[in-house]
């Protein structure tokens, strides 16, 4: 039986398919306000036809058994659904919201002070162009969600130098497009160079032109592309407020001296600079101090390199602002006073000691009132290897310490979680080597509150028994004067102690402890 028969009159004829009804559905869904309510009522009788003829396509589909109806039907579907999805765009409930608030929600889906969002065909912005006309109008006319750009060039490995090179070039080519669109917001880059010398140039002309607009910069690159960076004209940097430097680096001396520091000096009198992360290649003992940083601006600061005791508190000493500080020590670089530093807002610290280096609290005097966290990790063992040596460490910063962590040390000639806890009545949550515990019977001083009145995390790591710690937990939640505050505990332990209290485990998740067990 001939197909028209069953079709309704729009499609007829497939090829002349589908004809709008008047300039109402050309233009419907291309704008961002709402529809008038005639329009509306309008759209809304329309869909519900289109809808129905989409459903009468399908089934005609279903049934038909030549090819090139069936390829008819399909490109009928094709047009029928397009018309109902503008449909639907212009009846949508965002209609209803103000262009200026669609905005505020699109950087909300996108926009953070760290570059985490490439500009590939999954960022966040492209996506949403590719919704509808009017979110592509909308996200153009957005620089916020233009702002941040990162670009990875060690993708560009077509054997082919030539056609490498148009990839180099077409990849940073991004940079200029994304900025442009991002008019005068402030912006984040994140380059990731790879090993090729040969790419400098092409960033030279196409990248560091934006340095004075940066905002977040984060760099993975050459030595020579360093230098390119770091030789740019004082003030060049200024507007920078978080920057990541990881660089294999040939010129930085092990030690400055007065001529020598601060021979690199992008920054001039207002840097904005706040956040400094370092990772500077190769594994050497490397001084900073050869870039002329604004360390006294610095509130957060990570050195991934090594350096000389006495590098470090220089630098400490310049850092009068400092909140956050991670940093690696191999050794003393000469005998000598340390002098001491103040540190009146740092509330977090991370300390490795590289090389074995033979430390007394004496020799790291940093006065930090205000220090909750310390991490120590590597050859720390002089530091606490006694109770009077961890004791004078704590005088030393002058702080009620929250959180100490000590799991990723090297030689385990240190002290016992329970000194520590016993040692730091103020401890909220502490992290042991692997193999540390705690006994049975330092397990119930808590539960009695005679120590450890404060704690409330303890992490393990490679329990040879698991079953005291949960015998402690349940003893904490069956006793009703139990004066413990330990919540949370993290095990790192095999699988099979994990299948062999899983259903202790579950009782005491119900009883609102949480365990973590990894």
């Amino acid at each position: 039986m001939p197909i028209q028969r069953w079709m309704p009159p729009s499609i007829c004829n497939p090829e002349n398919l589908y004809l709008p009804f008047d300039n109402l559905d050309l233009e419907v869904g291309k704008t961002n306000g709402a529809l008038p309510l005639s329009d509306t009522l309008r759209v809304k009788a329309r869909l519900a036809s289109r809808e129905s003829e989409l459903r009468t396509l399908y089934d005609l589909s279903q049934s038909e058994n030549s090819p090139l109806k069936k390829e008819q039907l399909r490109q009928a579907s094709n047009i029928v659904d397009a018309q109902i999805t503008k449909y639907k765009i212009a009846l949508a409930p965002w209609k209803l919201l103000p262009p200026e608030l669609l905005q505020i929600i699109f950087n909300y889906t996108h926009h953070s002070p760290h570059v985490t969002l490439p500009p590939r065909i999954s960022g966040t912005p492209v996506l949403i162009c590719l919704v509808c006309k009017a979110w592509q109008t909308l996200a153009l006319s957005t620089p916020e969600l233009w702002s941040s750009v990162y670009v990875s060039l060690t993708r560009c490995r077509d054997p082919n130098i030539s056609r490498r090179r148009k990839q180099v070039e077409r990849s940073l080519k991004i940079i200029k497009n994304w900025f442009t669109l991002a008019k005068g917001a402030p912006l984040h880059l994140d380059l990731v160079q790879g090993p090729d010398e040969w790419k400098t140039a092409y960033i030279e002309r196409m990248v560091v032109p934006y340095l004075p607009r940066l905002k977040t910069l984060r760099l993975s690159v050459t030595p020579n592309t360093f230098d390119l960076f770091f030789k740019v004209p004082a003030g060049t940097m200024d507007s920078i407020v978080n920057l990541s430097v990881a660089a294999d680096v040939v010129i930085f001396p092990s030690r400055t001296t007065k001529g020598t520091r601060g021979t690199l000096n992008p920054f001039g009198l207002s840097p904005q600079l706040t956040h400094l992360t370092l990772r500077l290649q190769p594994s050497n003992i490397i001084d900073p101090q050869y870039v002329a940083f604004p360390w006294t601006n610095l509130k957060i600061l990570h050195i991934d390199n090594n350096m000389y005791l006495e590098t470090f508190m220089e630098i400490a000493g310049m850092c009068g602002q400092l909140e956050e500080l991670h940093t690696k020590i191999v050794c003393r670089g000469g005998p000598g006073v340390v002098k001491q530093v103040n540190l009146p807002n740092l509330h977090t610290m991370s300390l490795s000691i590289v090389r074995v280096l033979s430390l007394h609290p004496l020799d790291f005097p940093v006065n930090a009132p205000k220090l909750r966290m310390l991490c120590l990790t590597g050859n720390v063992e002089g530091l606490f290897n006694t109770k009077a040596a961890y004791q004078a460490l704590l005088r030393c910063f002058g702080c009620n310490l929250e959180e100490f962590s000590y799991k990723e040390i090297r030689h385990f000639s240190v002290l016992s979680g329970e000194t520590i806890i016993e040692a730091t009545p103020s401890l909220r949550k502490l992290s042991m080597p692997p193999k540390y515990t705690l006994s049975r019977d330092f397990l119930q001083r808590i539960n009695d509150g005679e120590v450890g009145q404060s704690l409330e995390e303890l992490e393990f790591i490679d329990l040879p028994d698991v079953e005291p710690i949960l015998d402690f937990l349940e003893r904490q939640v069956s006793m009703q004067k139990s004066t413990s505050n330990v919540r949370q505990v993290v095990i790192y332990c095999e699988d099979s102690w994990r299948l062999r209290y899983t259903s202790r485990i579950e009782a005491l998740r119900k009883a609102g402890i949480e365990i973590i067990s990894l």
